[in-house]
């Protein structure tokens, strides 16, 4: 069963539409500010180490190492699923988890980070900051995905079975980047109807249907 994606009305003006692979990249580059900047402010409260231009150039391995580690465990618990992503209560677990066994490994990997502060609390400053900073910044993501990002708006064509199991599968798995408009079904009988979605995909009863109004045919609106 086809989808059409087509913008519809204007009452998305105001917001900018970017394709999935830019909010791939935008997400990646949120992380990587907010990982590597949190880690640089930490060195700020180390007496051993002076924050400067010259300890960042003398020293890449510190910043290769972290990343690496970062994107190996961040593709290991999928945490760049844009789906996910942009719901803050199925990222937050994973994301929190995914920055504190990064910097804890960071940390403790002999010889290439930084040596380990004498005392607990650099430390502990060295790893809480960058996750504080990462809490952050994804949820701004989430806020910018649902408040300045547009979705890719869907008509769905046909309306019997198969489209309302495309449907139900768009609207449960992919809210973040699908927003379903509606059906178009060759039936001029069905123009006017609200399909009405009981469950998910997975069989579960919702506990409020979701409606969704059949529009016309395909030579009326494509």
């Amino acid at each position: 069963m086809d989808a059409e994606i087509k913008n519809r009305g204007n009452q998305n003006i105001y917001k900018s539409s970017i394709s999935n692979t830019g909010r791939w990249l935008l997400l990646v580059i949120l992380d990587l500010l907010a990982l590597n900047g949190g880690f640089l402010l930490s060195l700020f409260y180390r007496h051993d180490y002076e924050l400067n231009w010259m300890l960042v150039k003398d020293n890449p391995v510190w910043f290769l190492l972290l990343n690496g580690l970062w994107f190996f465990l961040g593709y290991f618990f999928q945490i760049y699923d844009l789906q996910r992503a942009g719901r803050f209560d199925s990222a937050f677990f994973k994301v929190i988890g995914v920055s504190l066994l990064t910097l804890g490994i960071f940390n403790f990997i002999p010889y290439f980070p930084p040596v380990l502060p004498p005392s607990r609390q650099p430390l502990f400053i060295s790893i809480l900051l960058p996750v504080v900073l990462i809490f952050i910044e994804r949820g701004l993501y989430v806020w910018g995905v649902r408040n300045i990002i547009t979705k890719n708006r869907v008509l769905i064509v046909g309306a019997g079975r198969s489209g309302r199991t495309v449907c139900r599968v768009l609207h449960n798995r992919a809210q973040m980047v699908y927003q379903v408009v509606g059906f178009i079904d060759d039936d001029p009988q069905k123009t006017g109807e609200l399909i009405s979605i009981k469950q998910t995909d997975s069989g579960k009863k919702l506990e409020n249907p979701i409606l969704f109004p059949v529009l016309g045919s395909n030579r009326q609106l494509l």
